[in-house]
C-alpha cells in the first residue's frame, strides 16, 4: 500500500484516488491559512459585544454583592445599636468585606467590627469588638 504524510496508508478504492490528509490547520480545500487567518477577525468582532454583556452584570452583580454584604453584616452586629456598615466595594477573590460600626448596646462609645462574607456559602462571620480609639479612628463631630 501507498504511504501518504504522517504514515497513514491509503486504501485503494477502484477508479477513486487516495483521501488527502489534512492538518488540523486546514480548511476542507486544503487552505492552510485560511483558519489561521479568521480567528483575529472573528474575535474583534465579538469583543464588543462581550465587554458590553460582561459590564452591564457585573456592575449589577457588585451592586447585588454589595447589599447582600451590608445587609447580613448588619443582621450578625447583635453587639451595636443601629448597626453601620461600610463594604468593601469588590471584597477579595473568595470573601466580601466590611466594617460595621455604632454605638454597642448598652454602653457608651463607639465600636467597630470587621465583618467577613463568603461569597460561596453567603454566610458570615463577625468578629469582636474594637475599641476606635485604639484604632486611631475618631468620632465626626
Amino acid at each position: 500500500m501507498p504511504q501518504l504524510q504522517g504514515g497513514i496508508r491509503a486504501c485503494k478504492s477502484p477508479g477513486m484516488p487516495p483521501r488527502k490528509r489534512l492538518s488540523p490547520v486546514t480548511d476542507i480545500h486544503g487552505d492552510p491559512d485560511m483558519n489561521r487567518n479568521i480567528i483575529p477577525h472573528l474575535a474583534i468582532a465579538a469583543l464588543p459585544f462581550l465587554v458590553t454583556a460582561a459590564h452591564a452584570s457585573s456592575d449589577e452583580a457588585w451592586k447585588q454583592l454589595a447589599a447582600d454584604v451590608e445587609d447580613k453584616c448588619r443582621k450578625a452586629a447583635v453587639a451595636i445599636e443601629k448597626p453601620d456598615a461600610v463594604v468593601d466595594p469588590f471584597g477579595t477573590l473568595h470573601y466580601g468585606l466590611a466594617l460595621v460600626k455604632g454605638k454597642p448596646k448598652g454602653a457608651k462609645g463607639l465600636i467597630v467590627q470587621i465583618c467577613v462574607y463568603d461569597k460561596q456559602e453567603k454566610s458570615v462571620e463577625i468578629g469582636s469588638e474594637m475599641d476606635v480609639e485604639k484604632l486611631g479612628f475618631t468620632p465626626a463631630r
